[in-house]
């Protein structure tokens, strides 16, 4: 795996490339529209959705054991990725990165943190679940995991994933490019923070 100072990163012959992350209060149908989303709409986002469009606070336990609850504030963040094949071969790719929560260690170094929001809500869960996205601008693979495409070699697919972030949680938030089962908390070049 490389890193160049394009701002890419290249692994096992695909490029992933962040075009573009932003934060934002609303999600209009008119531009996220409802037979993108990974879940249905009306089961999953709607009944978070103020008449305005922004989110309506959601439960959260206040840790992972805990039954305790509180109330978070939560925005949507919003990522554009390229991926191109730059190898030989077709390949299956993931085509939206995972959402995860990053500590900086003092020697530079990152960690999984272990204050990431655990959802006390069925449904806000099925928003966050396993840092997928919940909304996806290009269609998975046919009869394959949605979350896929395949890219023949020299091909580019660009793809928009949208989240929901707690908003106290944002300045941890990362985007990870590829997912080889776990995600890997010590190599930090592996991610793109949400937020600068």
């Amino acid at each position: 795996m490389t890193i160049s100072d394009e701002g890419h990163i290249v692994y096992e012959g695909i490029k992933y490339q962040t075009l573009d992350i932003k934060v934002a209060d609303t999600l209009p149908l008119a531009d996220y529209p409802k037979e993108k989303y990974l879940e249905d709409y009306d089961s999953t986002l709607a009944d978070y959705l103020n008449e305005d469009g922004t989110l309506k606070p959601h439960k959260r336990f206040i840790s992972e054991g805990s039954r305790e609850t509180e109330d978070a504030e939560a925005s949507f963040v919003i990522v554009t990725t390229r991926l191109s094949n730059t190898g030989n071969e077709t390949k299956d790719v993931y085509l939206s990165p995972f959402l995860r929560y990053l500590d900086a260690n003092d020697d530079g170094s990152y960690t999984l943190s272990r204050e990431k929001s655990w959802p006390a809500e069925e449904s806000w869960a099925s928003l966050t679940t396993e840092g997928f996205p919940f909304w996806q601008s290009v269609p998975g693979n046919e009869g394959k995991q949605i979350l896929f495409t395949t890219i023949d070699p020299g091909d580019t697919v660009e793809c928009t994933s949208v989240y929901v972030v707690d908003n106290d949680l944002l300045d941890t938030a990362y985007m990870q490019y590829f997912n080889v089962g776990a995600a890997m908390p010590d190599t930090p070049e592996l991610y793109v923070k949400v937020t600068e």
